[in-house]
Parts: structure tokens; sequence; C-alpha cells
């Protein structure tokens, strides 16, 4: 069942995600970001101009704030909740300025997974990077990552190392 579900989400990122990194990536993609530590990097774009590329450091400057996670796993009917410390993605956008013209946010994960996310989905997304007891999200966790609550987990790209406003 795991197998299926893995290859499933694989290919539905490939097929509805379609995001073409900014050129030049030389964002440092692990599957594990407790060992990435300082070397994790998020790239964000905007229009296929980079924006700036960030550290964790940088992020957790804006703010870290409790949340509750909800996942839903569809195929397996099982219901995963845990609080986790993050930085609300509006927050860190604001700070960067994009163009107001983009209307979708497309993830890279350091696996290679994309996925698509609509502007108007936004609104309480946030930036999961540590577990309640202030240790980096694990590779259970998927890493850093953005969450978008209220829409399915598939949308939220693990151990995301780019983003694009598009």
């Amino acid at each position: 069942m795991h197998l299926i579900l893995r290859c499933f989400l694989l290919q539905a990122g490939s097929i509805l995600g379609g995001l073409q990194p900014c050129s030049d990536s030389t964002c440092f993609a692990h599957s594990d970001s407790r060992r990435a530590g300082g070397l994790w990097r998020l790239r964000i774009c905007c229009n296929g101009l980079v924006l700036q590329t960030l550290r964790l450091s940088q992020i957790e400057r804006l703010g870290l704030r409790r949340y509750e996670l909800v996942w839903h796993h569809a195929l397996l009917a099982s219901t995963l909740r845990t609080e986790v410390q993050g930085v609300a993605l509006a927050d860190l956008l604001k700070t960067l300025e994009p163009a107001d013209s983009w209307r979708f946010m497309y993830q890279l994960s350091g696996n290679g997974y994309t996925t698509v996310t609509d502007r108007e989905d936004m609104q309480d997304a946030f930036i999961a990077v540590r577990d309640i007891k202030g240790n980096l999200l694990d590779r259970d966790m998927g890493g850093v990552r953005i969450v978008f609550p209220g829409l399915y987990s598939w949308k939220s790209a693990k151990f995301v190392t780019e983003i694009s406003l598009d």
C-alpha cells in the first residue's frame, strides 16, 4: 500500500505541477532536514526572477508560531494530528514584496516532486519548520514544508527547496 501511494503521489505531482525550476538552481536538497541543518535553503522566484534564497534561520527570524497539523490520509482512511512550529507564509511574502500579478505558487521538493497551489487557497498557509519540542521536522513529517490548511497534503511538497510565484 505504501509503495502504491508513493507512486501515485509522484505521478500526480509531475502531471499536475509542471514546475520548471529557476535556472541555475543551487538549492541544497536533502531528504532529512535534521542532517541538512544550516545547509537547507529556500529559493523564492517570481515571474521567472529569483527574489531571494533564504536560510532556515532567516525564515525563523520572522517569528515562529504554534500550528496544529491535521493530515487526512484518504487512501488509508486515517488522520494524524500534531502540533508544529512555523512561520506564516503571508509574513514571508510580505518581506519579499513579490509582484502582485502572481496567481499560482509552484513548489519544488528536494526529491524532484512538484505541486502547484492557487493563490486563493493560501490564506492560512504556513511554513512548518520544527516540532513542538523545537527539533527540525524529521523525515516522517516531511522536513521543512509549506502547509495549506484545508487542502490535501499532496499540495504540500516535502523538503521544499524552491517556490515560484507565477
